[in-house]
């Protein structure tokens, strides 16, 4: 789901509590504009937890029915653009994507026969077959010489994972359970029915062969830290999109930072971070980081390896060229990381947070940040929500919410 490009993000929050709370970072020279204090861990942990908090409070406080604004839908799309490889086939096995050479099109291996001469499989795209086969009329059986095939790799589709068709990242704000029933999208062009079943049935069965076809056994799993993948069963063999409905979670902030303790032109080695959590190899691998002051200051790379051994980040390099060093300043966090309610709740959720900081660090309330919060904010976020349509639907029911009772009421009119 993309998100409104007006929403804070965790790194605006966290810069807004550290300005309230006094301890927010101003680079090097003490004149730059305020930043959440990622140099002083003390003071970094203690924003992060208020805002934390914050966001808690926030969601806490929803309406009797429930926030609108959680309720989402995580279309995953299976199998979608393929393109040609160089090597010929020489052995195709079940589950094998061919293109052939010379019109283009596509199909996916269900059987071979004993000889490896005569291919049978599933055609999934709309070139039209031309040499070295024939395709039956309902279009699930193809025969054709090996020799005018190559193999074809897929480009991930919507977040697979390792190229494996059959398995796919879930949103970070999954909470490991549907809310609803899994199905296909509307528009798909049959009515496959999708159970949620234990992943132990599917990985026996995809340990012995992996089927290919309409998937109608999904099973979601852990997937690293904190996040979930989908297992789908038959291996799809066409462009469908499957709609799982949940709601969001907030769990932690995804931000940290610090000081470089060493850096070359495409790494960043900062041995204090791994002191302050646990971070396993590769936990930040797709990360944004970006130099805060310094050298490199204002730049950003996208992280594509972190080793936990030698609390390194890989990169390709900084987007301005420069070589991060010891006196490096910066954070690194997820891409288009937005605090959960999004743009339309950005006042109400900074406000949480703000009143938070005033409950927690026993600030002098001058501003009236509780009183504030929790009188004008609150009772507007959720008549905002009330408004909305819940986010799990393609379209809300046209109206303002439910009925209220109406008094007949009158006045005295005066003629002249």
């Amino acid at each position: 789901m993309t998100e409104p490009i007006g929403a804070y993000t965790y790194q605006d929050l966290l810069t807004r509590v550290a300005i309230e709370a006094g301890n927010a970072y101003y680079g090097t020279t003490g004149v730059d504009p305020a930043m959440a204090p990622v140099t002083n861990f003390h003071d970094f942990d203690q924003v992060s937890g208020v805002v934390q908090r914050g966001i808690k409070r926030f969601i806490d406080l929803a309406p009797p029915d429930g926030w609108n604004w959680r309720k989402r839908i995580c279309s995953i799309r299976f199998l979608t653009v393929l393109t040609k490889a160089t090597a010929m086939v020489t052995s195709p096995a079940a589950g094998d994507i061919l293109t052939q050479a010379t019109s283009g099109a596509t199909m996916v291996v269900r059987s071979v026969s004993s000889d490896k001469k005569t291919v049978y499989g599933t055609q999934t795209s709309d070139a039209v077959f031309t040499t070295g086969y024939t395709v039956s009329s309902n279009n699930t059986g193809a025969t054709m010489s090996p020799a005018t095939w190559t193999p074809a790799t897929v480009t991930a589709g919507s977040t697979a994972i390792a190229s494996d068709q059959a398995r796919f990242l879930m949103p970070q704000d999954f909470s490991g359970v549907p809310s609803g029933k899994i199905a296909y999208a509307k528009n798909t062009a049959h009515n496959t029915e999708v159970e949620l079943v234990h992943d132990n049935g599917i990985r026996r069965d995809r340990s012995c062969t992996v089927v290919t076809g309409y998937p109608s056994r999904v099973a979601i799993l852990p997937y690293g830290v904190r996040r979930y993948e989908l297992l789908v069963d038959p291996a799809p063999v066409a462009a469908d999109v499957i709609e799982i409905p949940y709601q969001a979670h907030f769990d932690l902030i995804q931000l940290q930072g610090g000081v470089a303790t060493a850096g070359a032109a495409t790494t960043l080695t900062d041995t204090v971070l791994t002191t302050r959590g646990y971070f396993p190899d590769d936990y930040f691998n797709g990360w944004v980081i970006t130099v805060l002051g310094g050298t490199g200051r204002y730049q950003t790379a996208t992280v594509t390896d972190w080793d936990m051994s030698d609390s390194k980040f890989t990169f390709t390099a900084l987007s301005g060229g420069s070589t991060p060093d010891a006196t490096t300043v910066y954070i690194v966090q997820p891409a288009n990381n937005y605090h959960p309610a999004g743009a339309s709740f950005d006042t109400m959720v900074l406000g949480a947070c703000l009143a938070q900081a005033v409950l927690d660090l026993g600030l002098e309330d001058k501003s009236g940040r509780v009183a504030e919060f929790f009188k004008v904010l609150l009772p507007a976020a959720q008549e905002m929500d009330r408004k909305i349509a819940g986010r799990s639907r393609r379209l809300g029911l046209m109206s303002n919410g439910p009925p209220y009772p109406r008094e007949r009421t009158w006045n005295d009119v005066t003629y002249s």
